[in-house]
């Protein structure tokens, strides 16, 4: 997460974010995704359009496997240069839009998710425009910590106001520590505003060759209520993306607050 210009958050200098990601899925022939109109032509014509600002293409390994065997993988990534960020990540099925912490801004970011569903639907006629089934925002944060030396579960509930301690009677008399090594939990709720589910996910990971907290906040929805235009769609993510500031401002009130500034 990262400071935004909405007045009512703080700016922060040393923010804990990781990436930003803008994850669209359409709907395809589930027995054979490459019967999909434009299928054959979609990356090629993506990238045509995108090259002015995502000008680095990036065949990934899965652009060597049937689309039948690989629907809603993403097998082509247009970047603005090689290793460079922001980029756009395309597959059967499937478009992301994502964003590092470095160069991060919320406005350009919802500008390009905007200007990039409207890219994708235009290379599509108007009988044949793809069916969105499913839409999620996707903010990724991580801080060091050291495992073996601290109880993860206290500093969650300590810091970022989640309660995953087990009670140590659990393990009591059985020779197993009662501080986590690591951890994988995930908690999800239904949301009003956007319509949807909203999830908070918390685990350990490696960065630059250190153990790490990793938490993902995330704001999903699938189905028949995904949204199908760009306005839509942006008014959605603009929701999403408030509601995950407001939680995560709740989050880190306190100790990381004041670590973050």
């Amino acid at each position: 997460m990262i400071g935004c210009d909405t007045v009512n958050y703080p700016t922060l200098s040393n923010p804990p974010l990781v990436e930003v990601i803008f994850e669209l899925h359409w709907q395809l022939d589930q027995e054979r995704p490459q019967d999909e109109p434009y299928y054959g032509i979609l990356a090629g014509t993506m990238f045509e359009k995108l090259r002015d600002e995502y000008p680095f293409h990036e065949p990934l390994p899965a652009a060597q496997v049937p689309a039948d065997i690989v629907p809603h993988v993403v097998q082509h990534r247009f970047r603005k240069g090689e290793n460079e960020w922001p980029l756009v990540q395309i597959g059967p099925g499937i478009v992301t839009l994502n964003y590092t912490r470095e160069g991060f801004d919320r406005n350009t970011f919802h500008r390009s998710i905007k200007a990039l569903v409207q890219t994708l639907r235009s290379i599509y006629e108007e009988d044949q425009k793809p069916t969105f089934n499913r839409l999620l925002l996707r903010y990724i944060d991580a801080v060091d910590f050291d495992f073996q030396a601290n109880n993860i579960s206290e500093y969650i509930s300590r810091t970022l106001k989640v309660d995953l301690k087990p009670r140590t009677s659990l393990v009591e008399d059985t020779g197993v520590s009662p501080s986590p090594t690591a951890l994988d939990s995930t908690f999800i709720f239904s949301c009003k505003k956007p319509h949807g589910q909203f999830r908070l996910r918390f685990g350990r990971g490696r960065m630059n060759e250190r153990d790490v907290l990793r938490w993902e906040t995330i704001v999903e929805i699938k189905g028949q209520d995904v949204p199908q235009n760009g306005n839509e769609i942006g008014a959605w993510v603009d929701d999403a993306d408030e509601l995950i500031h407001k939680v995560f401002f709740r989050m880190i009130e306190g100790e990381l607050m004041e670590r973050f500034r």
